[in-house]
């Protein structure tokens, strides 16, 4: 699938018809369904079916549906011909019931029945919001099985990835169901429990207590952390205990647990000789650290930077470098190279600070952010050149290098080099998300988007630029659903600029100016000075068109 290079043309941005220029219809599928006009007047249908019917279509992953399908989830009982006249009946008084309002944006043509999505706003495609804890279609019933399982099935997996959302053969098959994207995960940590201890054994598991506080700090902005020994109420999250012996040598035990599950995603036990406690309290919290990032965020990937030992600071200055690198702002980047800077000084053979560098600068370069290119990519080659002669096996340098050969405009030549890393190392979301990037630039968005989505599915809390990635390979395909991707990013990261982006091309590609506008708007405060140019680097494209498409739909949109 991968191995073939398919022109793929890019859709063009207007359609043909006028461009809307009025305030969109809002909808809300949490809570009770609702459909509001522009001027604030309920137009909500009263019949139960004419609700659901366009549940259905808003809830698909474009926004259209064949009619057999709404007659099968609205009409399961009935003979195939009744409940073809049933759903004629239904989208006639429907038709009618809109039309009063001034409102065009169903389509329904003899096969399928469609909505607009540049004529409305649902709440379900908004960064913010929602009502906590409100159920999808609070109190809908139609009375028929089908629709019923539909709607179970949606309320368990809103977020989450269909069965036919596929990915490349050379992807392995994930092990990790579909979760709700946009959150971070909250993580409790209890104290370690001591038995039959004395002063010295309680004075252990205190200072084993904090120095996981501490390593975990260094993940705020990934993760919610919570000290147990500080909450006045019950949490729910993910929790990290274990206990503390002294029975001739040193035990310790430690667990990962979900305790709304009762899930145990990883425990392990240590044995040390009873004068050496607090020489081992470093190396046990970093690997619990370590498997909190290889349960819920990083995957295996965590497995490959974890072999590199080094001193306790360099792994918490790099730890803190890989926070701000995720927040994907000019800002962020120059901090996390800071930190990564900071690491090397502390132990310059750090492989991994050192890759994480190169990508530092690489992002650079292709965000627009650096005032010397020729210094930035020198700074690239010269970061290669350090991994080559460390470790030229190591997988993450491989894609570093992937990624230098990409922005000197060999697209073609970093995918094959991508793919053979992926090919011997599938089990990582991050060299996964590395691979789908650079199909992107080589213009196959379909199996960028195929990869990306098999990525999501590693972790329960993938990092967001993966989901950033999806929702702009999505948006190149016309898919509607880019609009719930890049809206799951802004849920987590508000502040994310490629996902408002990513936003405010479909609102052009919509024909909804003034979404395009509003979206515009909010770019420009996040990042002064943005220039449509600037969106992405040219020379990563290998069809410059695609470049172009993007720079002349945020132009449209008044950026």
């Amino acid at each position: 699938m991968h191995g073939q290079h398919r022109d793929k043309r890019v859709r063009p941005i207007v359609k043909e018809r006028p461009a809307v220029d009025q305030a969109p219809t809002r909808i809300h599928v949490f809570g009770p369904f609702q459909v509001l006009t522009a001027d604030g007047r309920d137009a909500t249908p009263k019949g139960r079916k004419a609700k659901a019917l366009l549940a259905l279509v808003l809830l698909s992953k474009d926004m259209i549906r064949s009619r057999m399908w709404l007659q099968d989830k609205l009409w399961s009982s009935s003979a195939p011909a009744q409940g073809a006249a049933s759903l004629r009946q239904e989208l006639s008084g429907l038709g009618r019931h809109l039309s009063a309002f001034g409102l065009s944006f169903l389509r329904v043509t003899r096969e399928t029945v469609a909505i607009d999505a540049g004529l409305i706003e649902a709440d379900f495609l908004e960064s913010s919001g929602l009502p906590h804890r409100a159920e999808l279609l609070e109190g809908l019933d139609v009375n028929d099985h089908e629709f019923e399982e539909w709607l179970t099935l949606e309320r368990q997996h809103r977020w989450g990835f269909g069965d036919d959302e596929q990915a490349s053969s050379v992807v392995a098959r994930p092990s990790i169901s579909a979760v709700p994207r946009g959150v971070r995960p909250t993580v409790i940590l209890e104290p370690f429990k001591v038995i039959a201890g004395d002063a010295r054994l309680d004075a252990f598991a205190q200072a084993l207590h904090e120095e996981m506080l501490s390593l975990l700090s260094s993940m705020i902005g990934m993760i919610e952390l919570r000290d147990a020994t500080r909450q006045n109420a019950p949490t729910r999250g993910h929790v990290i205990s274990g206990s503390v012996r002294n029975d001739g040598l040193l035990r310790i035990s430690a667990q990962l647990t979900e305790p709304e599950q009762q899930l145990c995603l990883w425990s392990e036990r240590y044995r040390f000789a009873p004068q050496e406690p607090f020489t081992v309290i470093d190396r046990i919290a970093t690997k619990l650290v370590e498997a909190l990032q290889l349960n819920l965020r990083d995957g295996e990937w965590v497995n490959i930077w974890a072999a590199r030992h080094t001193t306790i600071e360099a792994w918490e200055a790099f730890h803190k470098g890989r926070v701000c690198e995720s927040e994907t702002t000019r800002e962020g980047l120059a901090k996390a190279l800071d930190h990564y800077r900071d690491a090397l000084e502390r132990d310059p053979g750090y492989l991994p600070a050192l890759v994480a560098t190169g990508f530092c600068h690489l992002d650079r370069i292709r965000m627009g952010w650096v005032p010397d290119l020729e210094k930035a990519l020198d700074d690239v080659r010269a970061t290669c050149a350090k991994v080559i002669r460390t470790d030229p096996e190591d997988f993450y340098g491989t894609a570093l290098r992937a990624f230098l050969l990409n922005v000197q405009g060999e697209t073609a030549a970093a995918c094959e080099l991508m793919r053979a890393v992926v090919e011997e190392n599938a089990v990582s979301p991050e060299l996964l998300g590395y691979y789908a990037a650079l199909l992107g630039y080589d213009g196959r968005w379909e199996d960028e988007a195929a990869v990306n989505r098999k990525a999501l599915t590693m972790t329960p809390y993938p990092p967001v630029w993966i989901e950033t990635n999806l929702a702009l390979a999505l948006m190149f395909l016309g898919e509607k659903a880019a609009w719930i991707h890049a809206n799951n990013v802004l849920r987590s990261e508000p502040t994310n600029v490629r996902a408002h982006v990513v936003l405010t091309v479909l609102a052009v590609q919509s024909n909804n100016q003034t979404l395009a506008h509003r979206y515009g708007e909010q770019v420009k405060q996040l990042q002064p000075g943005f220039k449509p140019e600037a969106w992405a680097y040219r020379p990563c494209f290998r069809d410059k068109a695609h470049y172009r498409f993007v720079v002349d739909a945020l132009k449209q949109a008044g950026l």
